[in-house]
């Protein structure tokens, strides 16, 4: 299912987000204007996890935008978001 606490999926896997708005939930991507896609967790040991949300359709691996975020010292890192066309990255600190 599509929780809406994002913070609680750990668990490594791809899970399929379908809703209408990301009003109530946490942690989510606010700045995606698309309700639907894939939710990936990376899981390491249950101390170095990251989020990948791939918004909309994914076909034969070509997506254009994705947002990214990880699981560091007992908090979650702000989403930065990942356009692909020209490797350009917004948002974020480096």
């Amino acid at each position: 299912t599509d929780p809406n606490n994002w913070n609680t999926l750990i668990q490594m896997g791809v899970y399929t987000v379908n809703r209408v708005s990301w009003s109530g939930t946490v942690g989510t991507p606010l700045d995606s204007q698309v309700f639907v896609g894939l939710l990936e967790v990376k899981n390491s040991t249950d101390t170095a996890l990251e989020q990948i949300f791939f918004p909309g359709t994914v076909e034969n691996t070509d997506q254009k935008i994705q947002w990214n975020r990880a699981y560091w010292s007992g908090s979650w890192t702000s989403w930065i978001k990942i356009v692909n066309d020209f490797q350009t990255v917004t948002g974020g600190e480096f």
